[in-house]
Formats: structure tokens, C-alpha cells, sequence
């Protein structure tokens, strides 16, 4: 996992390499170079957030994606992303909010659609499974972009969510 210090882009893939190797020392100082060297960019906030997640730093994310929001207010993508990480902390209205803003954002703010996440959020876990399976159906998300989440798999019943995958 040694890679140049100056490309946040491959520090990041480096994190979330190392992390999905189970190298999660690596991943962290991967992740903190990125930060570094990649301080001024939302980008690579909403994918440090991410990683936290995926990591089982919740907090961590909700400071990352704090960062993301804060450098790009209308970046669609760091608002869900903060809805998810304030989700894991039991900050629920807090998540909802954000889901509201990420609404009113220009770009689309994942692959996955907003309703899914409220649904989730709200633990309305058979609501947004049937949601999911719906937009999986229409064509309108894949099955990578489900597997890809990590938030999803815990905010979801992670077995069911598996279940519509298969």
C-alpha cells in the first residue's frame, strides 16, 4: 500500500484498500495524507467520510463529511453522506435534516436514491428494502451501488438487504 504522497486520489484508494484488506493501520495514515495533501477539496472529505464508515468511526464521519459540506454547500453527495454518519450516532432528526438539504442540491447526491436513506433513517428498515428492490427493478440503481454502501449495511437489516442483492 505505499504510494506517493502527493496524489490524494491514490492515498485515498489506499485507505479504502487497506481497510477493505483488514490493514486498518495503513488505511488511517493513507487517509490522513489524503486529508493533507487534498484539504481544500469536498472530494476527498465525502470519501474520507465514507471510510470512516466503513471503519466503524462514526464520529470521525460526521466530522469528514462536516468538512465535505462545509467546503461545498451544494455538494448533494457530502449532505447525504453527513445524513448517514449523523444516523450512526442517533442524531436523527440531524440525518433527516441533511437529507433535505442534499433535496435542494443541484447535482444528484448518490447512485442511491434519497428516499432510501430516509426510510433507513427513519428505521423503517422493510420500507426502504422494498424501496431498494423497486429501484433495482426499474433499472434505476444496481447492485454494486447497494454493495458498495457501507452506511446502507448497517443503518438496513444487513441479511434482508443481502437477501433483495441475491
Amino acid at each position: 500500500l505505499e504510494v506517493g504522497a502527493e496524489d490524494p486520489f491514490l492515498l485515498i484508494n489506499a485507505a479504502a484498500a487497506g481497510h477493505a484488506l483488514g490493514r486498518n493501520t495503513e488505511a488511517a495514515s493513507s487517509l490522513k495524507k489524503a486529508l493533507k495533501v487534498g484539504a481544500r477539496d469536498a472530494r476527498f472529505w465525502t470519501a474520507a467520510g465514507y471510510i470512516e464508515i466503513a471503519m466503524g468511526k462514526f464520529d470521525e464521519a460526521v466530522s469528514c463529511f462536516g468538512q465535505s459540506t462545509g467546503l461545498a454547500p451544494r455538494n448533494a453527495a457530502g449532505h447525504v453522506g453527513l445524513a448517514i454518519a449523523y444516523a450512526l450516532v442517533e442524531r436523527t432528526s440531524e440525518a433527516l435534516g441533511e437529507l433535505e438539504t442534499a433535496r435542494t442540491c443541484s447535482a444528484a447526491p448518490s447512485a442511491i436514491p434519497v428516499d432510501i436513506y430516509e426510510a433507513a433513517i427513519s428505521e423503517e428498515s422493510d420500507r426502504a428494502l422494498a424501496l431498494a428492490a423497486s429501484a433495482l427493478h426499474a433499472n434505476q440503481l444496481s447492485i454494486h451501488d447497494l454493495r458498495r454502501d457501507p452506511g446502507l449495511g448497517i443503518l438496513m437489516d444487513a441479511p434482508k438487504l443481502e437477501g433483495i442483492l441475491t
